[in-house]
């Protein structure tokens, strides 16, 4: 199915709906921050954007504490207490709420994000962005977002990762992205790395639906996800 965007005239391949996963421990300040800059996105709060409406947050707590002092004026915003699971306890919960919510919503992607990352709302645009004009010989592959230094931001700490047997190896380690050569929006398609790491990867929901997480905590769970999807990852300057 094709969309078109009325207010550019731009008519794009894909419909994307995202689901983003967060799990979360103990945590709250990290999770407000994030969770009201989400809020204050496109995809929540500008009606004639393109993005409105596109994505869900379902924030698992494995704590089962997490109460907001805000109200949220929005059913795409999913709060779950759980027990404490784990990370991997935490997220596999997260995709089995999904997995319910997929009865009424049509997820395209799911996003696995931690609780405690910064990030500018752009890299949530660029990420639908690529997802709708992306082609058919890559529409199956996740997309692994990048690590920056929070210290140094000019640099940065990895853009996807290699297994390597056991000896990762990160990709484009300590990169200086304030040079010209940095291209933001810039679609990386023949990246080394093997797999993303869980402070935001992007999977295909037709891999999601079929695939849970190991069901014990693993150090590296994210890792043992990525090379089971087998699909190496996108990576986007930006």
């Amino acid at each position: 199915m094709m969309t078109h965007n009325q207010s550019s005239n731009i008519i794009y391949p894909r419909d994307v709906r995202l689901a983003l996963n967060i799990c979360t421990y103990k945590r709250y300040s990290d999770i407000v921050r994030n969770l009201n800059l989400l809020l204050s996105s496109k995809f929540f709060q500008e009606k004639e954007s393109e993005y409105f409406g596109c994505m869900d947050v379902f924030i698992v707590d494995n704590a089962s504490e997490l109460q907001l002092d805000f109200n949220i004026d929005s059913d795409a915003i999913h709060i779950v207490h759980n027990r404490n699971t784990g990370g991997a306890g935490g997220f596999q919960r997260g995709i089995e709420e999904i997995r319910k919510c997929s009865e009424k919503k049509t997820f395209t992607h799911v996003v696995f994000m931690d609780d405690d990352v910064s990030f500018e709302l752009s890299c949530f645009y660029l990420l639908f962005d690529c997802l709708r004009m992306i082609d058919d010989k890559n529409i199956d592959r996740p997309i692994a977002g990048r690590m920056i230094d929070a210290d140094n931001p000019n640099v940065q700490w990895t853009a996807g990762e290699k297994w390597n047997g056991g000896n990762i190896e990160q990709i484009e380690h300590l990169r200086d992205i304030s040079t010209n050569a940095y291209i933001y929006g810039k679609c990386v398609f023949d990246s080394e790395a093997d797999y993303g790491g869980w402070w935001l990867c992007c999977y295909p929901y037709s891999f999601v639906k079929d695939n849970d997480i190991l069901p014990f905590f693993l150090h590296c769970d994210d890792v043992e996800y990525g090379l089971r999807c087998g699909k190496k990852p996108i990576t986007i300057e930006g």
